[in-house]
Formats: C-alpha cells, structure tokens, sequence
C-alpha cells in the first residue's frame, strides 16, 4: 500500500472519529472505568490467547517467550548452517 493511501485511510478514519466521539462520550457518560476494564481484560485474553497459540510459541508452555541457548548446548553443525554460507558465498565461511 503506498503512503498516499496510507495517509487517505488516517485521515478518513480521524474524521470519522472526530464526528462520532462526543456521541459516544454522551452514551458512555458514567460506565467509562467499567468500559474500559472490559477492553483491557478483552485485548489481554487475546494477547493470551496469540501467545498460546500462536506463532512462535515455545514448548516450554505459554507466556515464557524465546529463552536464549545455554552455554552447554552443541555447537552449531553445517546442518545448522543455511545452505548460501555451506556454498561459501557468505563472509563468515572460511576457504583454505
């Protein structure tokens, strides 16, 4: 998408916005903080939910995220290597 329609689309969705708050502030006048505890608590079941199930999800369970490798892992095989650095057309291969 190029950033004149980028831009079309924000400025679209501001205006819409802008003609529509003050209704809504109207309707909401008094449940706001309940309101906004439903969102919050919605948007945080979601991002349970990516975590859980989503991708990048590790198999030590939800939530624990990406853990760094241990000093005691195996060193990296030519198995572990793409194949453009098995080929030596990467800097990091070495050629005798």
């Amino acid at each position: 998408m190029s950033t004149f329609w980028t831009v079309l689309s924000a400025l679209i969705l501001l205006a819409f916005l802008a003609m529509s708050a003050p209704r809504i502030i109207a309707l909401n006048r008094g449940r706001t903080l309940r309101n906004v505890a439903l969102w919050v608590a919605i948007f945080l079941g979601l991002a349970v939910a990516y975590r859980t199930m989503g991708p990048g999800r590790t198999e030590n369970g939800p939530l624990l995220g990406i853990t760094s490798p241990s000093s005691d892992s195996p060193a990296a095989t030519s198995d572990d290597l793409p194949a453009r650095a098995r080929q030596g057309n990467s800097p990091t291969s070495t050629e005798e």
